[in-house]
């Protein structure tokens, strides 16, 4: 069985990390991918929180009491990761598009998708930035 990846939560704050073999997870876990682990893992070592955003999907978001150059500065961070970690999925979808293949993605899904990378490059100019969450991803795509 392959590893699978997860944090412990409470009350909207993780608590705990961990991975499980035999897939099962924890009661209050969230199942996260490696990449998304080790990238929210970081931002908790530079001093980000994590916590569930509204989606129940985790989020880096920065610490109550940092100054807006720093809170901008990390949610810039945010921005940039979360359109990387759906690079991926954008890129085999095109792909497949050019060699006439099936696609992954529907082409509703593949709107979706774009719409919201859209969305978080215009978040900068959401009022009260950086101090609003990220824009809430579609739901059928996995947590990163």
């Amino acid at each position: 069985m392959t590893e699978m990846h997860y944090l412990t939560v409470d009350s909207g704050r993780v608590i705990g990390w961990g991975y499980t073999t035999d897939g099962t997870l924890p009661p209050g876990a969230v199942m996260v991918t490696a990449e998304a682990r080790e990238a929210l893992q970081q931002a908790e070592a530079d001093g980000q929180s994590i916590i569930l955003d509204a989606a129940g999907v985790p989020a880096a978001v920065p610490p109550a009491g940092a100054s807006a150059d720093d809170r901008a500065a990390q949610s810039y961070r945010l921005a940039e990761a979360a359109i990387a970690g759906v690079q991926r999925l954008v890129d085999t979808h095109r792909d497949e598009i050019d060699l006439g293949a099936g696609t992954t993605l529907t082409a509703a899904q593949y709107a979706a998708l774009l719409a919201w990378r859209q969305a978080v490059r215009a978040w900068a100019a959401a009022s009260g930035w950086p101090d609003v969450p990220l824009p809430a991803a579609p739901a059928w795509l996995p947590p990163n």
